[in-house]
C-alpha cells in the first residue's frame, strides 16, 4: 500500500518540501498504525528544515503533533510526541522526557507529515470527541511544554503573577490559558492590538504591545515596582535578558525554547542578590500529558488553531508560520480527513 506524505531531501527554504508516494509503514511488536488525520507545524519543523541541526541527515519527515485514527479500529487518538525506552531509570520514575533515547517524530524517525504514521502503541492515547481531530492536533508539543514549564518545573502557584513574552504563539496561547486556569495574574506581551484582544479574551489579565513600548517598563507599571514571580521565555535572546529584569525577588524564569536567539547574556548579580532562579523545560512526562488533555477533553483549556493549510501545501504553511502571521498554531490536514 502506498500513502501521500510530504518529506524533504535537502535543508533550505520551504520550497524543498515535496509531496510524494511512498510506501506506507507497517505496524511491528507493540507498535499501532495511526491513520493521520492533521499535524500541526512547529517551529521546531522550520528548524530541522532549515538544517539547524547538523546531526539530522536527510530525508526527513517532519511533524510531531499528530491526531487521527487507529487503522482498523478507527479509535480517535493523539500521539504523545516523547518516544522513549520505557527501561532506563528516568522511564521507569515517570520522568519519559528525560530518558537518554528520546526520540521525537518528526526529528528521530518519520513524522506525521503523511497519510499514515506507526507509532508505539503507549503513545497513542485515546481522547473524546470534544474536541475535532484538526483541533486535537494544535494541543501535543505547546500544550505539553506549557504544562510542564508551569506547573511541572515553576510550580505556579495561585495568586502569584506571570510575563508571558510572545504570547500569540501556540506556546504562548496555551500557556496563558493553563496560568489564567490555575488562578495566576496573567500579562502577556504580542505585537499587535489584535492579538491582545484575543489573548485578553484567552485569560490574560493585561497584555502589552512590545512594539509600541518597552515590555519591561510597562511590567514594573504593572507590579507596582515588584515584578513577576514568574516568566516563561522561549524566544531566548535579547527578549530573555529583559524579562529577567522583570523578576521579582525571588522569582523564577522558565526557559522552554530558542525560537529567536539561541543563547543570552547574562548578569550573575541580579541572581544571586534578588534569589532569582532559571529553569530549563523541555516537553513533559507522559503523566502530565495525560492531566492537560483531560482539561482540553471538558473544555476547561482549549487549542487555538489560526489557520489549516491541506497535506499537499505545506510549503505553504511553512512560510505563513516562519512569517510569524499565526495567532496559535497552523495545522496540515490530511486527505483522509477533507470533504
Amino acid at each position: 500500500m502506498d500513502m501521500q506524505a510530504v518529506e524533504f531531501s535537502a535543508f533550505g527554504d520551504p520550497d524543498v518540501l515535496e509531496p510524494r508516494r511512498c510506501e506506507a509503514p507497517e505496524a511491528g511488536a507493540g507498535e499501532v498504525l495511526v491513520e493521520v488525520r492533521a499535524c500541526a507545524l512547529n517551529h521546531l519543523d522550520l528548524r530541522v528544515r532549515r538544517g539547524e541541526f547538523p546531526w539530522i541527515s536527510p530525508p526527513v519527515r517532519p511533524g510531531a503533533d499528530v491526531a487521527g485514527v487507529i487503522s482498523g479500529s478507527g479509535e480517535r487518538v493523539v500521539v504523545y510526541p516523547v518516544f522513549s525506552c520505557g527501561r532506563c531509570p528516568a522511564c521507569i520514575s515517570g520522568q519519559e522526557h528525560r530518558c537518554p533515547d528520546l526520540e521525537l517524530p518528526g526529528v528521530h524517525r518519520p513524522g506525521g507529515y503523511a497519510e499514515r504514521i506507526v507509532v508505539p502503541a503507549r503513545n497513542a492515547v485515546p481522547v473524546p470527541d470534544t474536541l475535532d481531530l484538526t483541533e486535537w492536533a494544535a494541543v501535543p508539543v505547546v500544550f505539553l511544554t506549557a504544562w510542564h514549564a508551569l506547573v511541572g518545573r515553576a510550580n505556579l502557584r495561585v495568586g502569584e503573577t506571570i510575563l508571558i513574552t510572545s504570547a500569540g504563539s501556540g506556546l504562548g496561547t496555551a500557556a496563558v490559558q493553563i496560568a489564567s486556569a490555575g488562578g495566576a495574574r496573567v500579562i502577556a506581551t504580542a505585537s499587535d492590538e489584535s492579538r491582545l484582544a484575543r489573548l485578553g479574551r484567552l485569560g490574560a489579565h493585561h497584555t502589552v504591545n512590545y512594539r509600541e513600548r518597552d515590555f519591561a517598563d510597562a511590567v514594573r507599571e504593572i507590579t507596582e515596582g515588584k515584578g513577576v514571580d514568574v516568566v516563561l521565555d522561549h524566544l531566548g535572546g535579547p527578549a530573555l535578558e529583559e524579562s529577567i529584569s522583570c523578576l521579582g525577588r525571588g522569582g523564577r524564569l522558565v526557559s522552554c525554547g530558542e525560537t529567536a536567539a539561541p543563547g543570552a547574556h547574562l548578569a550573575l548579580r541580579p541572581f544571586f542578590n534578588r534569589e532569582r532562579s532559571i529553569l530549563g523545560s523541555y516537553l513533559g512526562s507522559r503523566k502530565e500529558f495525560l492531566d492537560v488533555l483531560a482539561l482540553l477533553g471538558n473544555g476547561t483549556l482549549r487549542p487555538v488553531v489560526d489557520a489549516t493549510f491541506p497535506l499537499e501545501r505545506a510549503a505553504e504553511a511553512h512560510r505563513y508560520l516562519e512569517g510569524r502571521h499565526a495567532f496559535g498554531k497552523v495545522v496540515l490536514e490530511a486527505p483522509a480527513s477533507r470533504p
